[in-house]
């Protein structure tokens, strides 16, 4: 079956057919307007805890994750083996993060780096550090259930932007002084300095939300993150 250009992982989509056809017919509901979740943007609508799951990092190599930062690593085990909630929120014991980590394959070489990942993944408020609880059979809640075993949980939540539907006008000129969106783009270093980890998992995503041919970025080059300038 070929889908549709734009349909993301996730994506709700009803079959309807007639026993006396061979005929079956796929079809998806607009949102009333478009939502960007994680540098993905959405026009139909979905179930987000499949979108969770299936968009973690390593989603576009099959699942390996082959190559990924140690940041990528981290956000990748709490996506895919956190416990995951009605609101596409997947939480995971932090005393339990290095072993989930192996379980999915993280390379030794990787291992002692984890817990700094971690730290740079909380400052950039791209996920959580909250108190939960455990049941008797290790199963984590949050917030914290009373007669539990108060724990600290890592937490992942999508961020949600619901964005203005496009103008069926033609857009005009904007008047001097206006601000205007550049997208994001490839920048050359000087000589002896590669972009930091976020700017990877950033050129990253952006690679996947353009739904572009998966290239690495080069050495020596850095990813300007979109932004909004005055012109």
């Amino acid at each position: 079956m070929s889908w549709p250009g734009g349909m993301l992982p996730g994506t709700l989509v009803t079959y309807r057919w007639r026993a006396s056809e061979r005929l079956i017919r796929a079809s998806s509901e607009l949102l009333p307007q478009p939502e960007r979740i994680d540098e993905l943007t959405y026009r139909h609508r979905y179930d987000i805890r499949v979108l969770t799951r299936e968009n973690a990092p390593g989603a576009e190599q099959g699942g390996q994750g082959h190559g990924l930062s140690d940041a990528a690593w981290v956000m990748r085990t709490l996506r895919i083996l956190g416990h995951l909630s009605a609101d596409g929120s997947a939480i995971l014991a932090e005393e339990a993060l290095v072993r989930n980590c192996l379980e999915l394959g993280l390379p030794q070489k990787q291992l002692t780096r984890v817990h700094s990942a971690v730290e740079r993944l909380l400052k950039e408020q791209r996920i959580g550090r909250v108190w939960g609880s455990l049941d008797g059979s290790g199963q984590p809640s949050y917030p914290p259930q009373r007669g539990e075993t108060r724990v600290r949980l890592l937490r992942y939540a999508p961020r949600l932007e619901r964005l203005a539907p496009p103008s069926p006008r033609r857009p005009e000129a904007q008047p001097p002084g206006r601000e205007e969106v550049v997208n994001g783009f490839v920048r050359r270093l000087p000589a002896g300095r590669q972009a930091s980890d976020e700017q990877k998992e950033l050129h990253h995503e952006a690679v996947r939300a353009k739904r572009m041919v998966n290239r690495p970025l080069p050495d020596g080059y850095t990813f300007v993150r979109p932004h909004h300038r005055k012109r």
